[in-house]
């Protein structure tokens, strides 16, 4: 049940924060398998952080929620 939970958490957070908060999705995603101990979460958090921060840099649109203010 912990990995449905936590994606649940993911889902929740990422749909309340997106277009609030730059680089909601990754953060979030990051954040949940940082405080829950998940690894997998920490991994995925740590690629979409990685993909947004390099479409940002390279003048890109959003990727992985991306901010685009």
């Amino acid at each position: 049940m912990k990995p449905i939970i936590d994606g649940l958490i993911v889902g929740v957070g990422s749909s309340f924060l997106r277009g609030k908060v730059p680089y909601s999705d990754a953060l979030v995603t990051l954040g949940v398998g940082y405080f829950r101990k998940n690894q997998t979460l920490k991994t995925l958090g740590a690629v979409e952080l990685g993909e947004a921060l390099i479409g940002g840099a390279l003048g890109g649109g959003s990727v992985g929620g991306a901010y685009e203010g």
